[in-house]
């Protein structure tokens, strides 16, 4: 077990639920959630490579809802024609949620925020499942 996962955060927990109790699973996604918060900087000013990619306009965070939760909005159909691999969108989405994690929320009152993913012009078929899978698996 990598250090940092069994302590006051209790992380460990919050891996076994959303496994769904089944240890190897949890294990698993420990272990490759480890590995891939080793491979990122923890400092934002090393991100901001990446911050040309959010320039784009297919995601972005904006305001707040009544309960002062930021909003995060995707447009998929803008997301679907950008022309950008798949890594570099994970490495985008790394760059958001630590921002979102480090200057919109506040431990003990906001810990939490809401998705709002657009799915205007886009059909069911449409939407490009393996690069929605590599952009969620990380977080």
């Amino acid at each position: 077990m990598p250090q940092g996962y069994d302590d006051q955060e209790n992380l460990i927990q919050r891996f076994l639920e959303g496994a769904q109790w089944r240890h190897k699973e949890a294990f698993e996604s420990i272990i490759y959630h480890h590995k891939f918060t080793q491979s990122f900087p923890i400092e934002l000013s090393v991100f901001k490579r990446w911050l040309e990619e959010l320039n784009k306009g297919y995601a972005y965070v904006y305001k707040r809802d009544r309960k002062m939760r930021p909003i995060c909005y995707i447009n998929m159909d803008k997301l679907k024609r950008v022309k950008t691999d798949h890594e570099t969108l994970a490495n985008m989405s790394t760059y958001m949620t630590q921002f979102v994690i480090s200057r919109a929320l506040i431990p003990g009152k906001i810990e939490n925020w809401i998705t709002i993913i657009d799915f205007k012009n886009v059909g069911v078929t449409e939407v490009p499942t393996k690069l929605m899978k590599a952009l969620t698996k990380p977080l």
